[in-house]
């Protein structure tokens, strides 16, 4: 239901001629934003893989991907959030963990595709460019920054595990060992942020994630614990609430729907 919902023409964009999805169901304002078009065609892409159904707008949001690569942005280019650039033109400036995001997005529908390699080419460039921002910023990235200069204020810590998941992608896309090479070095990178790795948690979890395929290839102990520490920082933004004391007792003494079930716990991220 979803996916043949998204169909309707109040979810899409025209821009320049061509259709992309709305940022937002609910948005009104004639914009698109990369990490739209690429959430929903990776999650279609799975769909595919798995039932071997896609809806009829498939190639049409495939075809929206390229429009948000900026060739003008570091060494060999990079995908920016705003878009389509025809429109837009560069962005100002990046938030680490949206750009890798794409990066990462983009190599795995590289892999889920091995035909495409318009997207292929695409996320090998995109890699060039992510290893020079690397190591402008010795693996530690900032939370806002400058496209090519790579200047930047604030600190996303966790974006170098998502930068380092990134490379083992490009390692499995390509067979090049160098992308090993530079995981390490952002895994490595890490240290000495203890309870301050996360940023934004999707990436913490993508930390784990590389850390775990490093130990793979190589059985250092090292990668076992950049694992339990991007876990503990994710379990210290847990909690677990019992549900029958306090607001919630009085909320299920006062409404009587609430007695037929009476929620135990909440588990929360």
């Amino acid at each position: 239901l979803t996916m043949n919902g998204l169909a309707g023409a109040e979810n899409w964009v025209i821009l320049n001629g061509k259709r992309y999805l709305r940022s937002y169901v609910s948005a009104t304002r004639l914009s698109a934003e990369a990490i739209t078009q690429l959430d929903v065609y990776t999650a279609l892409t799975r769909y595919r893989k798995r039932f071997g159904i896609v809806p009829g707008y498939y190639s049409e949001l495939r075809a929206t991907i390229p429009d948000f690569f900026n060739p003008g942005f570091g060494p060999a280019g990079m995908f920016q959030n705003s878009g389509p650039l025809v429109i837009t033109g560069p962005q100002e400036r990046g938030d680490t963990w949206y750009e890798i995001d794409h990066a990462i997005k983009v190599a795995e529908l590289s892999l889920m595709d091995p035909d495409d390699t318009e997207l292929r080419n695409l996320a090998i460039r995109t890699g060039e460019t992510w290893i020079d921002f690397a190591h402008a910023v010795s693996y530690r990235f900032p939370r806002f920054y400058t496209f090519g200069t790579w200047q930047g204020t604030g600190s996303e810590p966790d974006a170098g595990g998502g930068f380092a998941y990134f490379m083992m992608l490009l390692r499995d896309l390509t067979g090049k060992p160098g992308y090993i090479k530079e995981a390490q070095n952002a895994l490595l990178a890490l240290s000495g942020y203890g309870f301050r790795l996360s940023y934004e948690t999707h990436m913490t979890a993508l930390t784990a994630s590389a850390a775990a395929r490093l130990y793979q290839v190589k059985q250092d102990p090292v990668y076992l614990k950049i694992i339990n520490r991007a876990a503990a920082n994710l379990m210290r933004l847990s909690w677990l609430w019992e549900c029958d004391y306090g607001w919630m007792k009085v909320k299920q003494k006062k409404n009587a729907r609430w007695r037929a079930f009476i929620p135990r716990t909440f588990f929360g991220l």
